[in-house]
């Protein structure tokens, strides 16, 4: 059995459908001249992820060739966030392959978020989430938290 993991501490309600494969990346974070954001740890980010990480999973479409090829491994995704929710930029900060790195990029680039709020007003954020690609086997594997 094939599936996606993603390792985090903190549990989110799921999707009641998959929402469809995005098709971007969307552009590097370092692209962008002159962003600023306000760092979120990876629990506040999740939080505000459309479907929290069930919804960033279901998002990812985990490449063909890297599935037949047995590649495994985490993806470390930075990425920004609008005031309005939108992704902004990903990119792979550590990936094991670049089929991989780019299937997280087009996970998160594609994950509407709800805005950030300081003060009453919507800011931009950035944040890191860790994803794990896993193949399966028919066995349990459990992640330390």
């Amino acid at each position: 059995m094939v599936r996606l993991l993603l390792v985090s501490a903190l549990l989110a309600a799921g999707c009641a459908a998959p929402p469809p494969a995005p098709t971007q990346t969307g552009p590097s974070c370092e692209a962008i001249p002159g962003l600023e954001v306000v760092f979120l740890e990876a629990p506040q980010a999740e939080a505000l992820a459309d479907g929290g990480l069930d919804g960033i999973e279901d998002r990812v479409v985990y490449p063909e060739t890297a599935r037949r090829d047995r590649v495994e491994g985490p993806v470390l995704v930075a990425f920004a966030v609008g005031p309005d929710g939108r992704v902004l930029c990903t990119d792979a900060v550590e990936a094991p392959d670049p089929r991989l790195a780019e299937a997280a990029r087009r996970a998160v680039y594609g994950t509407p978020f709800e805005p950030y709020r300081v003060d009453g007003r919507a800011v931009a954020f950035g944040s890191r989430l860790p994803l794990v690609f896993a193949i399966l086997d028919g066995e349990r594997i459990v992640f330390p938290r």
